[in-house]
């Protein structure tokens, strides 16, 4: 009677050892198509980014092009090589 109870106890290690896992090569082969396409996006993306120049008063932030007056100056916000800045404007009196 124990023989008959030990015995399938006995076969389980080795029927865990037994079981392979299954490799499916056309689901393999296509994520890795995927993949080598998602980085040839990423990789576009990434080159596609522009750079957004901008200027701030300390409170709000323009983009180049813009404007403002604080006090009695007038300052524009401009683009000078790889950077923006204030340009300040002189004053246009009509005489």
């Amino acid at each position: 009677m124990k023989k008959l109870l030990l015995a399938p106890l006995l076969c389980v290690p080795s029927l865990a050892m037994a079981i392979q896992p299954v490799y499916d090569t056309e689901a393999t082969n296509q994520l890795r198509l995927m993949n080598s396409q998602l980085e040839l996006i990423a990789g576009t993306l990434a080159s596609n980014q522009q750079k957004i120049f901008t200027c701030t008063d300390g409170e709000k932030t323009y983009t180049v092009g813009l404007d403002i007056t604080r006090g009695a100056s007038h300052y524009r916000c401009i683009l000078k090589g790889d950077h923006a800045e204030w340009e300040r404007q002189p004053r246009l009196s009509l005489k």
